[in-house]
């Protein structure tokens, strides 16, 4: 069933900005030394079909059972699967923030591997160098930008709207404010709809926001050199938010998030006046039934946003 089912590509570039790892392994035991080079996402276990989706996608890789902290891994590690389809994907559907970087380095690895040069103390070596360069080990002061993400240079390539779509699935929310007791505290109900990233993807969220016309909403700073765009006004998230998503579509559990955040927005305006909440103790009872069902509107092929198939 899945297999007759296509996901955009860029669906899947935006996802792997935020989920995906691009992974060089060197391990010594006594004079042995295991080299590997390994393409993989891990998310939890819930959006095991949208992993799939894209495992199908690739036509290449393998999904492992769920661990013991509910999460699964879509791993490819074939020389030749990441040779002749991971690499060739990226590079025709290229990230668009810091892990681009994280892909040059791995590109060249997988040219050693390609000539085989990794076996000697040569490759070895440099295989080292380059994942000491990778993901958390980077050198944070000097991130470089990739240039085809740059307005105005002769490469760029712009944000395609799938690719913020993959994007929002693996690092945007969409949530209900509701820790308030009190129906009259305008805490209680709101809606909102964000990204938070390290400061590095700063350029990459003000291409989001470029690309939603949303040029208006501030990048907040966060603790640990992190920054978020958070869209909490009613009017934006109606006239803007939803119909983007409608459009270009979300899969697995931020879509069903997506959906409820569609339906309690609709209870809101069907019970204000003049754009004011008629707030009533029923009102926040539904709201709550709404945002807490887990049923999913929930139905199984909501997970996956197909229909007809």
């Amino acid at each position: 069933m899945l297999s007759n089912f296509s996901i955009n590509p860029w669906t899947i570039t935006g996802y792997v900005e935020a989920e995906g790892n691009f992974s060089i392994s060197v391990y010594k035991y006594g004079s042995n030394v295991t080299r590997a080079i390994t393409f993989n996402i891990h998310v939890h276990a819930e959006d095991i079909i949208f992993l799939t989706l894209i495992k199908n996608y690739f036509n290449c890789g393998t999904i492992c059972s769920v661990d013991k902290f509910g999460h699964v891994t879509y791993t490819v590690k074939r020389k030749d699967d990441i040779l002749n389809i991971i690499i060739p994907f990226f590079t025709k559907y290229p990230l668009q923030g810091t892990k681009y970087l994280d892909f040059l380095l791995f590109v060249q690895a997988a040219n050693l591997f390609s000539k085989n040069e990794h076996l000697t103390d040569e490759g070895t070596a440099k295989l080292l160098v380059f994942k000491n360069l990778m993901n958390t080990n980077r050198d944070k002061s000097k991130f470089i930008q990739p240039s085809h993400s740059i307005l105005g240079n002769k490469d760029y390539i712009p944000l395609d709207p799938n690719y913020i779509s993959g994007f929002s699935i693996g690092d945007g929310h969409f949530s209900l404010r509701k820790n308030s007791a009190n129906i009259k505290n305008q805490v209680f109900g709101s809606l909102s709809y964000g990204v938070t990233q390290h400061v590095d993807n700063t350029y990459l969220l003000k291409s989001i926001l470029l690309a939603l016309d949303l040029n208006n909403i501030n990048i907040h700073k966060k603790a640990l050199g992190t920054i978020q765009i958070n869209i909490s006004d009613r009017a934006t998230i109606r006239n803007t938010i939803i119909p983007f998503f409608d459009k270009y579509p979300l899969y697995g559990m931020k879509l069903i998030a997506f959906l409820k955040i569609k339906d309690i927005l609709k209870l809101l305006d069907d019970n204000s006046i003049n754009g004011r909440v008629k707030w009533t103790p029923e009102l926040k009872e539904e709201i709550l039934k709404i945002w807490d069902n887990k049923s999913s509107i929930l139905n199984e092929d909501a997970t996956l946003n197909v229909k007809g198939w």
